[in-house]
């Protein structure tokens, strides 16, 4: 495909680049505040009031601390925090804070503009990071031009690129640090090593998770000394320097490590393993525990949520990396090169993706890990998927080398529809399901856990209510309406009285079907008898809220 081919010049991958960072600031404006922007913002201020008091009397110090106090809009109050609240790495809430501070933003609209701005930022910087990764292991660049493409074509990811201060920021930060690894494996000297180091350290100081990533590092430097009894002497200075930079970066981004790093460190393991709020979720049209999920609760949800196509090629290129090296591994008697582990740096370049998802994939299933509503905890191993996916696609079109046009306009015609689909359910590319998601969807699955269609609602009835001085709203759900109200004017706020589950107090009630309780057995966000149905929210045929009026 000519279209395709394009991408061998520099000039058209400067261009594919430039026009979704355009779309990104063109759009980074459309999106609600998500359930953690208000919870994350709090705690960039606080360690960055905690880093200030190296310098107490400064006027920054004294700008931060001010800000800091002075927070009304967050979940949890300064004086409550526990050490599940303050595990959480700030390397992007810190400068978010930093920067809204030096620029005195106080409108509370423009802050969370500027955070959805900078979130996308750090998304569009990975993203050309993982074109450079596919571009190190696949020589023909439409490789890495379609692998991205996939990546920005995931609804999902997509959307979570502009308000996710947590996962999408993590998942960033490992593609950025896989790269810097992949260079280290090709050439091995101190400056991949130390920046190896760097970027993983950053990426673990925004969730310990990335330990996975250094565990892999250390299981491929020792299968290298078994493979080659020279490795060892050759290499292990370099192992030492991108361990010890690790160690050092990380202890010095995470002001968390700063009084007892490794207590903190195990007890911020222990928090991700088990995360201490359990709550019921929706679930295949039943309710399961956030702590006791079905083993299949991950992979269903990367089902049902990822393009169908990527999904194929993914399970089509992950069954041939188990093929080739179940073969590679049994044969391994004395290293030479016909029986090594790999044959060349692509082959471990494979290696390394395919430990490295399996090895999550199996800490989750073992550990019977907490996620919650969804999968998004789980974003980071999504690049490795799409890095697959391709392996997978680049091994279909070569088997299949006769009908590569063929195989190509087909894959351009599926990124065009799911281009549609993304551009026909914007700003709530969030609530992206395929078809194997099935019908009635809300009553199977979760669907806007992060409130992003709040403000759709409240816009939608201070339009209807325009001339009413005070509107109550009780919320029959778990995600509160109150974040959403700082994306709204001065005086559209003042009209807006939000009263929970006092439902007698409500002239409409808003339910967007999300809770952290059983709805079969339990009757708290049940609609009361003298409620009836007065709009519905549909996104591409999913229901995403409904509104009830008290009958006069």
């Amino acid at each position: 495909m000519y279209i395709i081919h394009l991408f061998q010049k520099k000039i058209y991958q400067i261009i594919f680049f430039l026009v979704f960072f355009l779309i990104g600031i063109f759009i980074h404006k459309d999106y609600g505040i998500s359930i953690d922007e208000t919870f994350h913002r709090m705690m960039g201020f606080y360690w960055l009031n905690y880093v200030l008091d190296f310098f107490p009397n400064s006027e920054l110090k004294k700008e931060v601390y001010n800000i800091l106090i002075n927070i009304k809009d967050a979940p949890v109050s300064l004086e409550y925090l526990t050490p599940h609240n303050l595990i959480y790495g700030v390397v992007f809430d810190i400068p978010a804070g930093l920067i809204e501070t030096i620029l005195s933003i106080s409108e509370p609209r423009k802050i969370y503009f500027l955070r959805h701005f900078l979130n996308f930022l750090i998304f569009f910087i990975s993203l050309i990071y993982f074109y450079k990764i596919l571009s190190e292991r696949f020589s023909e660049k439409k490789w890495a031009f379609l692998g991205t493409t996939f990546l920005i074509l995931s609804p999902r990811i997509f959307s979570n690129s502009f308000y996710n201060p947590k996962d999408l920021i993590f998942m960033s930060l490992i593609i950025i640090s896989l790269f810097y690894y992949f260079k280290f494996l090709k050439v091995s000297n101190f400056k991949n090593c130390f920046l190896f180091g760097f970027f993983i350290a950053i990426a673990t100081s925004s969730k310990s998770l990335a330990l996975i990533v250094v565990f892999v590092f250390i299981l491929f430097f020792l299968l290298s000394c078994i493979s080659k009894k020279e490795f060892f002497l050759k290499n292990i200075k370099f192992y030492i320097l991108g361990l010890s930079s690790y160690i050092i970066f990380t202890y010095l981004f995470w002001p968390y490590l700063w009084n007892d790093p490794i207590g903190n460190l195990i007890t911020s393991l222990k928090i991700y393993s088990d995360y201490p709020v359990k709550i019921h979720m929706l679930y295949n049209a039943s309710y399961v525990r956030s702590d006791n999920l079905p083993w299949h609760y991950l992979f269903t949800w990367i089902g049902i949520t990822t393009p169908v196509i990527y999904s194929i090629f993914f399970i089509f290129g992950y069954s041939i990396i188990v093929a080739k090296f179940s073969k590679k591994f049994l044969v391994v008697d004395i290293p030479k090169k016909e029986d090594d582990f790999w044959t060349d740096i692509n082959e471990k370049f494979d290696l390394n993706i395919f430990i490295l998802l399996t090895g999550v994939f199996f800490i989750v299933i073992k550990l019977n890990a907490t996620l919650y509503t969804g999968w998004r905890h789980m974003f980071f191993v999504y690049p490795l998927i799409i890095y697959i996916s391709i392996f997978g696609l680049n091994k279909f079109y070569y088997y299949f080398n006769q009908h590569k046009k063929i195989i190509l306009s087909l894959m351009i015609i599926y990124l065009i529809s799911i281009s549609y689909k993304m551009l026909l359910i914007h700003p709530m590319q969030n609530t992206y399901f395929n078809f194997l998601a099935g019908k009635n969807i809300h009553k199977k699955y979760v669907v806007d856990y992060w409130g992003l269609s709040n403000i759709h609602f409240l816009n939608k009835l201070l339009a209807v209510e325009k001339n009413n001085q005070t509107i109550n709203i009780g919320v029959a759900s778990w995600t509160t309406l109150e974040r959403s109200l700082l994306l709204l004017s001065a005086n559209d706020r003042k009209k807006i009285n939000i009263v929970g589950q006092e439902y007698h107090q409500a002239d409409y009630l808003f339910n967007n079907f999300i809770s952290e309780v059983n709805k079969n057995i339990n009757d708290k966000y049940d609609i009361p008898k003298n409620f009836e149905l007065y709009d519905e929210y549909y996104i591409d045929g999913i229901k995403i809220y409904e509104v009830y009026k008290q009958i006069l």
